[in-house]
């Protein structure tokens, strides 16, 4: 066999995959590394309209595993579905993330989630065997049905602008409908 060729027994992975898992002790940068992994894996799949709502997302359930998770230690994954993404992230801590409510408006934190349910279609949290949860969401590519069903939590992604959360401003650059209902 020539040193150039590939062994006839093992082919490369296809490009692109339909999932991209990485195990990973969470950093100060690290949601800047996955959100441009996330960015390339959404071009290949034709869903780069899901770039800025996805990137928010992951960058806060990875933010969580920074700040909640005392050795950081966590699973990022980002998979493509039929109707869209999902992206998920596993840490060995049992306690579920849950809303906490309204933030003070001068706090620094506790807003992630409330992040997570608006731009994103549905998310959730739940324990895993062994010990640890998985936190996810779920985003809708445009122009596709919705998944049958519901799962956990329903969000309501905003249009680009400026969305209240806990009586706080926050500009949003996602490109998505608007709902009725919410500020």
């Amino acid at each position: 066999m020539e040193p150039n060729n590939p062994s006839p027994m093992h082919s490369p992975p296809a490009w692109p995959p339909d999932s991209y898992t990485l195990n990973l002790t969470v950093g100060a940068h690290t949601a800047r590394h996955l959100r441009r992994i996330q960015r390339v894996l959404l071009d290949e799949w034709g869903l780069a309209e899901l770039e800025a709502a996805a990137g928010l997302a992951l960058t806060e359930l990875v933010t969580n595993v920074l700040r909640h998770v005392p050795d950081r230690k966590c699973t990022v994954r980002i998979a493509r579905q039929a109707t869209g993404l999902e992206g998920e992230v596993r840490d060995g801590v049992r306690e579920l993330p849950l809303p906490d409510g309204p933030a003070e408006p001068l706090a620094e934190g506790g807003r992630g989630l409330g992040i997570v349910a608006v731009m994103t279609d549905e998310w959730g949290a739940e324990p895993v065997p062994g010990g640890g949860k998985r936190v996810w969401f779920r985003l809708k590519g445009v122009g596709r049905e919705p998944a049958a069903g519901s799962v956990a939590r329903r969000g309501a992604r905003q249009a680009a602008g400026e969305v209240a959360i806990d009586g706080c401003r926050l500009a949003v650059g996602a490109i998505v409908r608007p709902t009725a209902g919410r500020k």
